[in-house]
């Protein structure tokens, strides 16, 4: 088992919505983690709920992770939300 990592100012924060989106509440978290001084990019979806209560489609949502997985200027990964939604993501 390994500790967790401190994250430094400036690290770059990869913000994603594997379940639901709810867009209310993506700016004053962005402004907080911002303020922080963590660089916060939400990928697009994470901002666009659809299909009722879920921030896309299951294949939308899975693509959306892995095109952030994928970017190597990540320093970690942020989960807007969990719930029912994640579930459908993995096999």
């Amino acid at each position: 088992m390994s500790a967790p990592v401190f994250l430094p100012p400036g690290s770059r924060l990869g913000i994603f919505s594997p379940s639901g989106a709810n867009k209310l509440f993506l700016a004053p978290s962005l402004r907080i983690l911002r303020s922080a001084g963590y660089a916060a990019d939400p990928v697009p979806k994470a901002a666009k709920p659809c299909r009722g209560y879920l921030a896309g489609t299951d294949r939308e949502r899975l693509e959306s992770l892995a095109r952030l997985w994928r970017k190597p200027a990540v320093d970690a990964y942020l989960a807007r939300r969990g719930g029912y939604g994640c579930q459908r993501l993995l096999p």
